[in-house]
Formats: structure tokens, sequence, C-alpha cells
């Protein structure tokens, strides 16, 4: 077997049970000997998570009142909002990242498993397994509840929030979602095969394209905020200063890190990745391997901002009042989000060896 990291070929040996087997070269996982009963978790898990999405999507989670009036908002009326104010790239990312890929990725567990129950044949394995992973680095729904609770956070210094009994659905529906993912048992190598032409200059571009949008995703307004007529702008960076004069301490430490931290680390960190490539430092590809690794895991984190502007703006919409609205900020900052995303995707990481052996 070839490892999906380095490109390392193995002898496939019989494993225990719960067994795994690693990469000798990289020590990366290349398959694994589960129990049978994971796989019948992993059934359970994913058709509660889907059950409880239902309601999750139909009815509304936070009601927010402002000058006698009720304004609740739901994953599609967050989405619909953006759409409205002239955003529907972000409404379209909200909607399929935190509604369609979920489900997708649900329905792809319930199906895989059923084929390997043998209660279904299925033709297109290597299909289905391309979808399971694309949805899973495409679904963020946990990312969605930490959204709610900054964006009721933020509101409650302003008006009364209403919490509704239909939270608890979706906190149930996110738990079982994170379970069904844990216990289904696909390991990389048997999805794909990583092999893309001209790896290192994709995935090169596409970083200091991220790079040069973090400028303007930093610096204009992610979004206007009006009082009374007057309108602010609110940067990054002045939403983190607004929360800690308002003593909420972690949850500014948790937008600092998702919106700041994380899309320069992420940035900063393939750019390493790559220039040490072609300058061929060879003594710490494995170490590059984590690091590369811990970039693919926090990568998706920073759409935490994108999420709770969708909500303010369905939330705060009372024009004599207080409005929100997106800005222009935040179409640049979803474009480094995903630029990212890409560079990571597109990166080869056999090339941390392969450059350096004779051909």
């Amino acid at each position: 077997m070839g490892c999906y990291y380095c490109g390392e070929r193995s002898k496939k040996i019989p494993l225990k049970k719960n067994e795994i087997a690693l990469c000798p070269r990289c020590g990366s996982k290349i398959y694994e000997n589960h129990s049978a009963i994971n796989y019948d978790k992993a059934l359970l898990y994913a058709l509660a998570s889907l059950i409880l999405l239902i309601p999750s999507n139909l009815y509304p989670i936070l009601t927010f009142e402002l000058n006698s009036i009720e304004y609740s908002t739901t994953f599609f009326t967050s989405a619909l909002t953006l759409y409205n104010q002239g955003f529907g790239i972000l409404s379209l990312v909200i909607f399929l990242t935190a509604i369609v890929f979920p489900v997708l990725l649900l329905l792809s567990i319930v199906t895989i498993v059923l084929d390997k129950k043998r209660f279904i044949n299925l033709e297109h394995k290597k299909e289905l397994l391309k979808l399971y992973s694309f949805a899973r680095k495409m679904s963020f729904l946990e990312i969605f509840l930490l959204a709610l609770v900054v964006a009721y956070i933020k509101l409650i210094d302003i008006s009364t929030v209403i919490i509704h009994n239909n939270i608890f659905l979706f906190i149930g529906a996110v738990i079982f979602y994170i379970l069904a993912k844990q216990n289904i048992t696909i390991t990389r190598i048997s999805i794909l095969d990583k092999n893309i032409s001209n790896s290192y200059h994709i995935s090169f571009a596409l970083a200091t394209t991220g790079l040069i949008l973090y400028v303007p995703a930093n610096f204009l307004p992610i979004m206007n905020i009006s009082e009374f007529g007057v309108v602010t702008p609110d940067t990054i960076i002045s939403g983190v200063i607004s929360l800690l004069k308002s003593e909420m301490y972690p949850v500014a430490l948790v937008v600092f890190f998702a919106s700041v931290v994380i899309p320069l680390f992420k940035i900063v960190g393939m750019l390493y990745i790559l220039i040490s490539i072609k300058y061929k430092r060879t003594v710490t590809n494995n170490l590059k391997l984590r690091l590369y690794k811990f970039i693919e895991v926090i990568g998706k984190w920073s759409v935490l901002d994108i999420y709770m502007i969708a909500l303010l703006v369905a939330l705060v919409k009372e024009e004599s009042i207080a409005y929100v609205e997106a800005g222009s900020a935040s179409i640049f900052f979803t474009l480094v989000v995903f630029t990212t995303m890409l560079s990571t995707e597109m990166f080869d990481t056999k090339l941390l060896w392969k450059r350096y052996e004779p051909s």
C-alpha cells in the first residue's frame, strides 16, 4: 500500500481488533481494523443528526427584540438576508457549508455503512467515497453553533435576545454529527491517491493570493452597524476591541484567533512549507508534515466571522433604531478562507520527499 501523505510503499499485514497501521516513513495512518460496532454507531448517529436537523432548520433558534418588534432567524433566513443585501456569494457559502454539505456528509455516511453491511450494493463506491471526503472538508456545522453563541453575546448588550428550545435540537444534531464522523472509519488511502499536476505552483499561487486578500479583509469594514441613523464601520480588529471593552474576554479571544491569527497562520505556514521545498531543507520533513496536517484541521474555523455576520444581519434590521449590514471586507475575508483551504488541498505532500530523491 502507498501512503497518502508521503508515497512510501508498505506491505499490508493483518491487524488485530482496533489496531492502526502507520507509515514507517512519516507516521501517518495508512489503514485500520475497526470493530463492526463502530459502523453501527456511525449509522445511528448520522440518522439521529439528520432527524434533528429538520426542525433545527425549520424553526427559529434566536429571536431579537427591539422597540417591541421581534426578529427571528433560522439558517435559511440568515443566508437569505445576505442575498437580499446583495451579498450573493456569502449567502451561497453559508447555505452550502451550513446546510447542504452537512446533509450530504451524513447521507454519504449512511450509504457507506449500508453498503459495508451489504444491505445495498453500490457500483460507484469510489465516487461515493470522494463525495464523503469533499463533504467532510466543506461541512462547518459545529462552527455555526459557535457563531450562534458569539452572536448571542454581542446582541444581549443591545436589547433582549430570546433563545428558543430549538437550540437544544440543534446542539443534539451537532453532537451526533461529530460522533458520526468519528465512528466512520474511512482512511484517505481508500478514497483517492493525491496526484495533482503543477501542485507546487497552484498551491503557492493560492497561498500568495490569500496573503494579498488578507490586507483588505482586515482593514476594510466587515460589517456596518447603524444606531439611530449613525453608521459605524466595524472591522475585525475593532470588533475584537469592542468585545474586550465589554469585558467579554473569552469571546474576544475566540474571535481574534479564528478571524485574525488562524488565517495568517495558515498562509505563513503554507508559504514556509512551499519555500522550504525549494531550498531543499530535508531534515524536518516530518515536522513540516505535522504543520501541514495542523493547518488542514484549523482551516475551516475562520468561517466563524462570516456566520456571525449572517446571524446579526438577519436579526438586527430595524432601520430607524439599529441595523446591521455586511461590509466589503466580508467578501475578501471569505476569499481568504477558501483560497487558503484550496492551497492546502491542492498541495501534494509527497513533494516534501519526492523533490530530494533521484528520478
